[in-house]
């Protein structure tokens, strides 16, 4: 699918959690990631948010929730205008309200790369390629809903982000 976040906006498609499920225990995705991106908002506090791509909930997703997220690094300029960087891939979680993020692989854009999230037992890896990281959980793990590509933190996209997760 084709994922569009217009330049304003924190959502992909207007205000959305996605559907239900009744405990889902994994989700992934073929991701690519343009240069669309890559710019920051020029925001102090924004520029070191991680972004959205995909994930979960058990319950409301800032009790208990996984997802993959991401933010670009290393922006390069020349004249102004954006020549490369790269983008950092993170787990981020809410686990019992507290919120957790690491980021433990980095990408190209363009890269079409496998990502996803499984929850075995009270462990819950988040992978991508070949990086993975994983984290203790010990919350529930009935119903919930799919969580959407999001942006931000605090501040709404730059410019119109586009991506594709099949």
């Amino acid at each position: 699918m084709n994922i569009l976040i217009k330049k304003g906006a924190h959502y992909s498609s207007g205000f959305s959690l996605g559907s239900l499920h009744t405990g889902k225990t994994s989700m992934s995705f073929l991701v690519r990631m343009d240069y669309s991106g890559l710019q920051l908002p020029g925001v102090i506090s924004c520029d070191g948010d991680f972004n959205k791509l995909f994930g979960w909930s058990h319950g409301m997703h800032h009790t208990n929730s996984f997802r993959i997220a991401w933010k670009a690094i290393e922006p390069v300029t020349v004249d102004g205008k954006l020549i490369g960087s790269r983008y950092r891939i993170a787990a981020y979680a809410y686990l019992n309200g507290a919120r957790y993020m690491k980021g433990f692989a980095t990408i190209n854009p363009d890269e079409s790369i496998m990502m996803g999230i499984e929850r075995t037992g009270n462990i819950v890896k988040f992978w991508c390629g070949e990086k993975s990281h994983e984290i203790q959980y010990l919350g529930p793990t009935g119903w919930g809903y799919n969580l959407k590509p999001y942006y931000g933190g605090n501040c709404p996209a730059p410019r119109d982000i586009t991506m594709t997760l099949i």
